[in-house]
């Protein structure tokens, strides 16, 4: 059988706090951590740069 090196991916929420109210915002997300986690944390973890693009693109930058 085959090795492979990818992660499984599983739905998860990325949280936010809203600039302008402070109310929690979650956001569906599928990316290699797996599990609810903030956008912070998602940067710190090397986020691939073409995931950064379909982000800005979509318009869901945060920065």
């Amino acid at each position: 059988m085959p090795r492979t090196t990818a992660r499984q991916v599983a739905p998860h929420l990325e949280s936010y706090v809203s600039s302008r109210t402070g109310d929690p915002i979650h956001v569906g997300c599928v990316c290699p951590i797996g599990r609810p986690h903030s956008y912070e944390e998602w940067q710190n973890q090397s986020a691939p740069r073409a995931a950064v693009r379909r982000l800005r693109r979509a318009g869901n930058d945060a920065g």
